[in-house]
């Protein structure tokens, strides 16, 4: 399963990036359910659902945290340079 993440907070723009299922192979942290990740050379960027009255996925990361839009959904997304966390782009 594939799906379109839509770059921006809140509303969507004509950039998007396809994602699939995130896995253990994926990210050496405990993923929720409903983990989407996409690699792009040695980078990985991880969406992570994320919702008022649920706990903000990895927590501990928070700081690195963008929240963009899939869906009509809020996520949390995160990128990684091989295994170390880097901060989210500029808009």
């Amino acid at each position: 399963m594939e799906v379109l993440l839509h770059k921006g907070c809140g509303r969507p723009e004509s950039r998007t990036m396809t994602l699939r299922p995130a896995g253990p192979e994926d990210c050496p942290l405990p993923l929720p359910p409903g983990a989407m990740c996409r690699r792009e050379g040695r980078q990985l960027r991880l969406a992570l659902p994320y919702g008022e009255g649920r706990p903000f996925p990895l927590t501990e990361l928070f700081c690195l945290a963008r929240i963009r839009t899939m869906d009509g959904r809020r996520w949390a997304e995160y990128r990684f340079l091989g295994r170390d966390p880097v901060p989210p782009e500029e808009k």
